[in-house]
């Protein structure tokens, strides 16, 4: 079999899998799906022909394996049917389970914890089904349903899990006691630290910060102004990290932040 899947190749499928997918789940088709999982019977009580749409989902699932031996054949460069024993078929469970069950974007999770995990503990690839089954029985016992469950990720959930609320300007704003507060605008792509009259600023499309109007500093390059001494630079770094501590507690990066607010 040719080598065809390339890494390039590769990630454009899986961005064009999950796109396809998420229209369909939030179409007609999807929403009627939706509500046969939750009560087949109350389903059909509207009028939705649930044999016929199980039907649909079973033929939309097929398609999706196709696509997924294809790519996997092209990278093998063959096939045989012991590439598909009992561990992958496991594997591919875990994957659903660990992510959530009626979660899209729980499932992209779940599928990079069960890839990315097994290269981290590398040195203990013999006990990687041993592994993979404790991780599926605490799951079980403290998320049934999953990491993300039956929801999908939000920005806005997020953040007012984070405790911010929302202000006249439409930014987040979190206020740690009377002189301290954080301030997320996504409008201007910031992350703003007040301290009394002193204002620190990260800037995360950019990759910049600054300190009022007396100091930017440019963390790709390290250029700074000459307002710029090391303390101002350590304190605006530390509200740099202070935000991707809020973004790490929810499972994200800057690069995730930038692609949901594009």
């Amino acid at each position: 079999i040719p080598n065809y899947s390339s890494m390039v190749f590769a990630v454009i499928c899986a961005i064009l899998a999950f796109f396809v997918a998420w229209r369909f789940i939030h179409s007609k088709f999807g929403r009627n799906l939706t509500s046969i999982r939750e009560n087949e019977l109350a389903a059909e009580a509207v009028g939705i022909n649930a044999f016929r749409y199980k039907r649909l989902s079973f033929t939309f699932s097929a398609v999706y394996a196709g696509w997924a031996g294809a790519l996997y054949a092209g990278y093998m460069m063959y096939v045989v049917p012991t590439n598909f024993a009992l561990n992958k078929s496991i594997e591919l469970i875990t994957t659903t389970v660990i992510g959530g069950l009626g979660s899209l974007t729980g499932s992209v999770l779940g599928a990079l914890l069960v890839t990315l995990l097994p290269e981290v503990f590398r040195s203990l690839s013999n006990y990687r089904m041993l592994i993979y089954g404790f991780a599926v029985v605490l799951i079980i016992m403290f998320r049934p349903n999953g990491l993300y469950g039956y929801k999908e990720f939000s920005l806005k959930r997020l953040i007012n899990r984070l405790g911010y609320t929302v202000d006249d300007n439409g930014n987040y704003v979190t206020n740690f006691n009377d002189t301290e507060s954080y301030t997320i605008d996504f409008v201007h792509d910031q992350f703003i630290y007040k301290n009394l009259s002193s204002t620190y600023v990260y800037n995360w499309n950019g990759d910049t910060g600054g300190f009022s109007s007396i100091c930017s500093y440019d963390f790709n390059t390290g250029n700074k102004t000459d307002g710029c001494d090391d303390s101002v630079v350590e304190m605006i770094q530390n509200v740099k990290n202070f935000f991707i501590m809020e973004l790490y507690y929810c499972g994200l990066s800057l690069s995730d932040l930038q692609a949901e607010v594009k």
